[in-house]
Protein backbone atom coordinates (compact mmCIF):
# COMPACT_ATOMS: atom_id res chain seq x y z
CA UNK A 1 0.00 0.00 0.00
CA UNK A 2 1.42 3.36 -1.02
CA UNK A 3 0.28 5.99 1.48
CA UNK A 4 0.44 9.72 1.04
CA UNK A 5 0.80 11.77 4.22
CA UNK A 6 -0.09 15.45 4.38
CA UNK A 7 1.01 18.28 6.62
CA UNK A 8 -1.70 20.21 8.43
CA UNK A 9 -1.43 22.94 5.80
CA UNK A 10 -1.79 20.45 2.93
CA UNK A 11 -4.74 18.74 4.64
CA UNK A 12 -6.41 22.11 5.11
CA UNK A 13 -5.94 22.87 1.41
CA UNK A 14 -7.31 19.46 0.43
CA UNK A 15 -10.43 19.89 2.56
CA UNK A 16 -10.58 23.66 2.01
CA UNK A 17 -10.68 24.37 5.75
CA UNK A 18 -8.47 26.35 8.13
CA UNK A 19 -5.88 24.97 10.54
CA UNK A 20 -8.25 25.97 13.33
CA UNK A 21 -11.02 23.82 11.83
CA UNK A 22 -8.64 20.86 11.59
CA UNK A 23 -7.76 21.36 15.26
CA UNK A 24 -11.45 21.38 16.13
CA UNK A 25 -12.00 18.17 14.12
CA UNK A 26 -9.23 16.52 16.14
CA UNK A 27 -10.54 17.85 19.45
CA UNK A 28 -14.15 16.77 18.87
CA UNK A 29 -13.08 13.38 17.38
CA UNK A 30 -14.42 14.14 13.92
CA UNK A 31 -10.90 13.10 12.83
CA UNK A 32 -9.47 10.26 14.86
CA UNK A 33 -5.88 9.69 15.91
CA UNK A 34 -4.55 6.62 14.14
CA UNK A 35 -7.30 6.77 11.53
CA UNK A 36 -7.31 10.22 9.93
CA UNK A 37 -4.00 11.48 11.30
CA UNK A 38 -0.87 10.53 13.24
CA UNK A 39 1.18 12.47 15.75
CA UNK A 40 4.91 12.48 15.11
CA UNK A 41 7.42 12.06 17.97
CA UNK A 42 8.43 15.71 17.65
CA UNK A 43 4.83 16.86 18.03
CA UNK A 44 3.96 17.39 14.37
CA UNK A 45 0.85 15.98 12.76
CA UNK A 46 0.50 14.14 9.48
CA UNK A 47 -2.83 13.39 7.88
CA UNK A 48 -3.49 10.21 5.89
CA UNK A 49 -4.64 11.46 2.49
CA UNK A 50 -6.78 8.54 1.25
CA UNK A 51 -8.72 8.43 4.52
CA UNK A 52 -9.31 12.20 4.46
CA UNK A 53 -10.50 12.01 0.86
CA UNK A 54 -12.92 9.23 1.73
CA UNK A 55 -14.16 11.20 4.74
CA UNK A 56 -14.94 14.15 2.49
CA UNK A 57 -16.70 12.03 -0.13
CA UNK A 58 -18.76 10.22 2.51
CA UNK A 59 -19.36 13.20 4.78
CA UNK A 60 -23.08 12.45 4.97
CA UNK A 61 -22.71 8.66 4.99
CA UNK A 62 -20.76 7.69 8.13
CA UNK A 63 -21.43 3.98 7.58
CA UNK A 64 -19.71 4.11 4.18
CA UNK A 65 -16.75 5.94 5.69
CA UNK A 66 -16.53 3.36 8.49
CA UNK A 67 -16.38 0.58 5.88
CA UNK A 68 -13.56 2.44 4.12
CA UNK A 69 -11.68 2.78 7.42
CA UNK A 70 -12.02 -0.95 8.06
CA UNK A 71 -10.78 -1.73 4.54
CA UNK A 72 -7.88 0.70 4.96
CA UNK A 73 -6.82 -0.91 8.25
CA UNK A 74 -7.16 -4.40 6.80
CA UNK A 75 -4.73 -3.51 4.01
CA UNK A 76 -1.97 -2.09 6.22
CA UNK A 77 1.28 -4.04 6.24
CA UNK A 78 0.99 -4.37 10.01
CA UNK A 79 -2.21 -6.33 9.48
CA UNK A 80 -1.09 -9.35 7.40
CA UNK A 81 -3.64 -11.50 5.64
CA UNK A 82 -4.32 -14.71 7.50
CA UNK A 83 -3.85 -17.98 5.68
CA UNK A 84 -6.81 -20.27 5.61
CA UNK A 85 -6.28 -23.75 6.94
CA UNK A 86 -7.33 -26.49 4.58
CA UNK A 87 -8.91 -29.61 5.99
CA UNK A 88 -8.50 -32.82 4.09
Amino acid sequence: MNLQFLTEEQAGELLQVSDRTLQRYRKDNTHLLGVHYQKLPGGGIRYIQPVLEDWMVNLHDPAAHQRAIEEFRKNLLSNPKRKRSHST
